[in-house]
């Protein structure tokens, strides 16, 4: 297959996230290529329902986040094909690189905050920890908005 055939998409549901939804998609319409959009479950973030209520399980927050998923792909991906899936996993860039490895991805495209100094200090990057634990290629997308200023 080519780079690009088959194609991880990470999102938690930014807009920093949504970064990297238009370059996966140029390089699946270039290769004929599919991707796979991903959510990972961390239960330590609680999924709001529809009427505001917390989703405290997997079980219970999978209608809701499948929704959103296919709502995004339908949004950002046009006519290639997209496979959504949740993941469950302690560590968001681990449970990411496992998701490609079983996949068998070409490619990962995931989105950076751009966090420097302290902050990534503290918190780390997923884009880098994913960049470095991955065994296919990882095309980084930095925000480039307002927002990624702060």
């Amino acid at each position: 297959m080519a780079i690009g055939s088959r194609i991880v998409v990470a999102t938690d549901f930014s807009s920093a996230a949504a970064s990297a939804f238009a370059p996966a998609r140029e390089l699946a319409e270039a290769t004929g290529g599919e991707i796979h959009l991903v959510h990972v479950w961390d239960e330590s973030v609680p999924v709001p329902s529809e009427d505001g209520a917390h989703l405290a399980s997997l079980d219970e927050a999978k209608p809701t986040l499948e929704t959103r998923l296919r709502d995004t792909a339908r949004e950002h991906f046009g006519k290639v094909t997209v496979h959504v899936d949740i993941i469950r996993g302690d560590a968001v860039d681990e449970a990411i690189v496992g998701y490609a490895q079983t996949a068998e991805a070409d490619l990962i495209v995931i989105a950076t905050e751009g966090a420097t100094g302290f902050k990534r200090f503290i918190l780390g990057s997923v884009a880098e920890k994913v960049v470095r634990g991955a065994t296919c290629p990882v095309l980084t997308v930095r925000r480039h908005d307002a927002e990624s200023a702060e």
